[in-house]
């Protein structure tokens, strides 16, 4: 005879025993939706009261203390802050410091203080506690909470202005780093740049800004500019994104700042898409000359503004002109017939004959270049013709006598590429 293997009356679960696990079973389910609640409370971000208590922290006394520009723009795209500005925020409430941000209103309209020294922590709370912790992984979606709540009442950006704000409260707080949010087209103020961007030398950008009394010290302070050139609205191109790079990179090198970095900016936003300040005021136009292409009756002309080929009153080539180069070379591998007519911009100021030769001289260089992409070669990458091209390409230079109707200088420096036949 088998064994049983029923259950007994001493092994069967008593009524008590089923009562502690339904109560046991019915806490983790009340855990579990607090914990979920808790969860996608965060994944919301966090509320205005709870950001008030976060700024409303004492900083430690020797903490750390940072200031962040924000170009409010409505040229700026999207996204959120960058990774620079979101760093030094975390970094400031680590250390439990404090942050002032200047929010960079339009024309005729001052930076305003969207908060000033405001502590990111608590300083008698220990760095492993839950206060320290929250107030961490906090601070960065708050600042961006206080940032979305304001919008510019006026449009332009004087970032030449708020930068001397922020320099003067940054001594005053004893600032050890900034951060500056901007794409870098100041419409207005002393770092105006219409038709400047790559039409002048940075040496002389700066040397003007020097005669003019602007003049913001960070002295011994760790400086970033962020976002220059990556603008809502229009495609910046690489010549004139690296121009900007290299004037910020020289005006916090004057400031007397011990570390600069001017990151290169992601792919810039072009048209079509969402700016997170599309409520805001129309920015100016950013005035970058762009290339214009038209018909002819034997062909087509291609006309190329000089900045986008040439630095400042050069004929030297910039890097990035192949960019704009390779395709008129494939028209010239087709067998076209290109002339490349270089212009210059009426300057009372310069010497006779300076428009003439400079208008040549870039002309000369531009068809030059033309024949090697034809060709295939100095390194172009490409399969092209063994001869001919030289002999269907050709130079004129027309100086200063031919500006366009209405036009600016940054227009009227321009290489022209009439095309006739080929592609």
């Amino acid at each position: 005879m088998t064994r049983s293997t029923l259950p007994t009356r001493s092994t069967l679960p008593t009524r008590s025993t089923l009562s502690r696990l339904a109560t046991l079973v019915l806490a983790l389910v009340m855990f579990a939706l607090a914990l979920t609640a808790c969860t996608a409370a965060h994944a919301e971000g966090p509320t205005a009261a709870e950001c008030a208590k976060i700024f409303g922290y004492e900083p430690a006394s020797d903490g750390p203390a940072g200031v962040l520009v924000y170009d409010a723009s409505r040229s700026r795209p999207g996204g959120g802050l960058a990774a620079e500005a979101a760093t030094l925020i975390r970094d400031l409430s680590e250390r439990k410091g404090s942050l002032s941000v200047l929010l960079v209103d339009g024309e005729g309209a001052k930076p305003q203080w969207i908060l000033s020294g405001a502590g990111l922590n608590r300083d008698d709370v220990g760095v492993d506690t839950a206060v320290h912790r929250t107030a961490v992984s906090r601070s960065v979606p708050c600042v961006e909470r206080e940032l979305a709540g304001v919008a510019p009442t006026a449009p332009g950006t004087d970032l030449a202005e708020a930068m001397r704000a922020a320099a003067e409260a940054g001594t005053t707080s004893g600032a050890t780093h900034y951060v500056i949010e901007t794409d870098g087209f100041a419409n207005t103020g002393a770092l105006n740049l219409v038709d400047r961007v790559n039409e002048a030398s940075v040496a002389d950008v700066v040397a003007g800004l020097t005669a003019a009394g602007w003049d913001p010290r960070f002295e011994g302070a760790s400086v970033a500019f962020t976002g220059i050139a990556r603008t809502y609205g229009e495609v910046v191109a690489p010549v004139h994104a690296a121009w900007l790079r290299s004037l910020y990179q020289a005006l916090c090198e004057r400031s007397g700042a011990a570390t600069c970095a001017v990151p290169v900016a992601d792919q810039a936003v072009a048209a079509g898409g969402e700016s997170e300040r599309s409520g805001a005021p129309a920015d100016a136009g950013l005035a970058l000359a762009a290339i214009d292409t038209h018909t002819t009756d034997a062909g087509r002309t291609v006309v190329v503004p000089g900045s986008l080929l040439f630095g400042p009153d050069s004929a030297v080539l910039a890097a990035e002109a192949d960019a704009t180069l390779v395709e008129v070379a494939e028209c010239v591998r087709q067998g076209a017939t290109v002339t490349v007519v270089g212009h210059a911009a009426p300057d009372p100021a310069a010497r006779a004959g300076w428009a003439d030769e400079l208008a040549r001289a870039r002309a000369d260089a531009a068809s030059a270049r033309l024949v090697e992409l034809a060709r295939g070669d100095a390194g172009s990458g490409t399969d092209g013709i063994t001869g001919g091209s030289a002999e269907r390409v050709s130079a004129e230079g027309r100086g200063d006598t031919q500006p366009l109707p209405g036009g600016s200088a940054a227009e009227n420096r321009r290489v022209e590429f009439v095309i006739v036949g080929g592609c």
